[in-house]
């Protein structure tokens, strides 16, 4: 299992507005003889907001294909609706930030193997 430890930036479940700074936690669980992994989130926000997701490495013939799944759960009455919008709309905006970060680390992988 690997842990990541950061400060987390967002100050609400509702809006993006910067924060002080909270500590959050993410979980990384691999099972690299099926390449898959598992995560989970834990963070300022406590059991209010659930968010997970799983990642699964494909081999292909000329390749591979990564395929990623999260889920976002947040318990706040009468907010949880427009709360899990927000921070699904914020997972998807950094998205492109993510598959890029992988298609460096493949290059470099590929660079190192030459």
């Amino acid at each position: 299992m690997i842990e990541v430890q950061a400060l987390e930036r967002i100050r609400n479940l509702v809006s993006f507005q910067p924060g002080s700074g909270a500590p959050s936690i993410i979980t990384y669980d691999w099972d690299l003889q099926n390449l898959r992994c598992t995560w989970a989130y834990h963070g300022p926000h406590g059991s209010r907001l659930e968010l997970a997701g799983s990642l699964h490495i494909e081999a292909l013939a000329h390749g591979a294909r990564l395929q990623s799944m999260f889920e976002v759960k947040v318990s706040v009455p009468l907010m949880a609706a427009p709360a899990e919008r927000v921070v699904e709309a914020f997972l998807v905006a950094s998205y492109p930030g993510f598959i890029a970060a992988v298609r460096r680390r493949i290059g470099e992988t590929a660079q190192q193997a030459e």
